[in-house]
């Protein structure tokens, strides 16, 4: 018996060490990436990551550091999701609303704000520049209709424009999609920013160079006034 409770918890122990062997390999290997450089077993360490991110997230609550790991798996799925995405040509593009006027006059509907195109904000460009190129664009009032929007859709890759606690949540939920997510330079609900120019870089990934061309230059295409 006592043999028996031995063993268990020997395994139990050993159970253990391997998950927190494994987690720390993957934030290491999340860590590179995040800082740009080419890092090995990126899948794995999605996996991992993703397996344990409630209890990372409660751990690295306490030293404020969520939105860190947020940002540092995004990176990470990039970095992996990145050639398949460039390959992708049916592609989504899902932007927040906070990133709207204050004043926006679009209404709200179940498949998110249409868009009425007044220029008040950098959503119009993103939207415009990403219906250019092809992509069907939307602006999501959350992240819980996206499943259902990716199954009407079929889409085989999406971008993705939010902050970086969001980004994470969406990829996590389609992980068997090609996604690409551009994070926002000011979180928050309202007043928040991106970056058109990272915005722009995602957007032509893997397109015919012919059709990136003609792109709006940069941030000075959407001057909010």
């Amino acid at each position: 018996m006592w043999f028996a409770i031995e063993q268990v918890g020997r395994l139990v122990a050993l159970g253990v060490a391997v998950a927190a062997a494994c987690v720390v390999v993957a934030l290491a290997v999340g860590a590179w990436a995040a800082r740009g450089h080419w890092a090995p077993l990126k899948r794995f360490s999605i996996f991992v990551l993703d397996a344990f991110y409630l209890p990372l997230k409660l751990a690295v609550a306490r030293f404020g550091g969520v939105s860190a790991l947020d940002r540092m798996m995004v990176a990470l799925k990039n970095r992996a999701n990145r050639a398949r995405f460039a390959r992708s040509r049916r592609r989504m593009l899902l932007a927040p609303t906070c990133l709207r006027h204050l004043k926006c006059p679009a209404p709200s509907t179940r498949r998110g704000i249409l868009c009425k195109h007044c220029g008040k904000c950098k959503v119009d460009t993103i939207l415009a520049e990403g219906e250019r190129l092809g992509y069907r664009p939307f602006v999501l009032t959350g992240s819980s209709f996206v499943p259902q929007l990716v199954a009407e859709e079929r889409p085989d890759g999406a971008l993705l424009v939010a902050c970086a606690y969001e980004c994470n949540k969406v990829m996590m939920a389609l992980g068997g999609l090609a996604t690409y997510a551009v994070t926002l330079e000011r979180d928050g609900c309202v007043n928040t920013d991106v970056s058109l120019e990272k915005v722009a870089e995602a957007l032509a990934l893997g397109l015919d160079d012919e059709a990136v061309a003609q792109a709006p230059a940069g941030e000075a295409a959407a001057e909010q006034p």
